[in-house]
This record gives structure tokens, C-alpha cells and sequence, in this order.
């Protein structure tokens, strides 16, 4: 594969929740995800023995936060939230003796 770029684009989620199997009758349901993340990636394979993939993410996560109260006895903040982030990064990876049978690289399914 010498002389030539591979690009393999991937779109990925990834979610969890907290689960109460016991919870109180008179207690209130409880949401169903309480994380999550869209990951969008491109893997590049310069050669070899270097790939390199960008990636861009958006986390959510659901908070609960006691509730405040002013004087008044109105709730100014706290309570359920959810808060979003954006997170970027950069995957490089550098495979040490290629050309060798004893270090042939194995593509993993989560793998570009």
C-alpha cells in the first residue's frame, strides 16, 4: 500500500444510563439515558506506519442540582439539566516494524 492516502470515515454513539431496579413507588421516574456522545471521525492512513484521525464529538449529560430559592421562596436555579459539549481531538498513531510477519497489524473492528 506504498504511495497512496486511505481515508475511511466513521460515525459513532455511545450511550449510557444509571438504572434503579428498586426504586420507592411514590418516587419520580427517573430518566433513561443520562449520557451521551456523537463521535464523527475521518481516519487518514498516510502509510504504514502512520495513521492519523481528527475527530469532533458532542458530549450531553443530565444533571440533577439541588434547587435554590430566593427569599421570595421562587426557584432561581438547580434542578434537572442537561448540559452539551462540544470536544474535538486528534488520534496519531505510529506502528513500529511493519515490514517483520511476527508484527502484522490485526485491524480490530473499532479500528480504521
Amino acid at each position: 500500500m506504498s504511495g497512496k492516502i486511505v481515508l475511511r470515515p466513521r460515525v459513532a454513539y455511545e450511550a449510557a444510563a444509571y438504572l434503579r431496579f428498586q426504586r420507592d413507588e411514590n418516587q419520580l421516574k427517573e430518566r433513561t439515558i443520562d449520557f451521551g456522545v456523537l463521535r464523527a471521525e475521518v481516519g487518514v492512513r498516510l502509510s504504514p506506519h502512520v495513521d492519523v484521525t481528527p475527530w469532533f464529538a458532542s458530549q450531553t449529560a443530565y444533571a440533577f442540582f439541588v434547587p435554590q430559592y430566593d427569599a421570595l421562596g421562587q426557584q432561581v436555579s438547580g434542578g434537572s439539566t442537561n448540559t452539551v459539549s462540544p470536544v474535538v481531538g486528534l488520534d496519531v498513531r505510529f506502528t513500529l516494524f511493519s515490514g517483520e510477519p511476527s508484527a502484522e497489524r490485526r485491524q480490530l473492528p473499532t479500528q480504521h
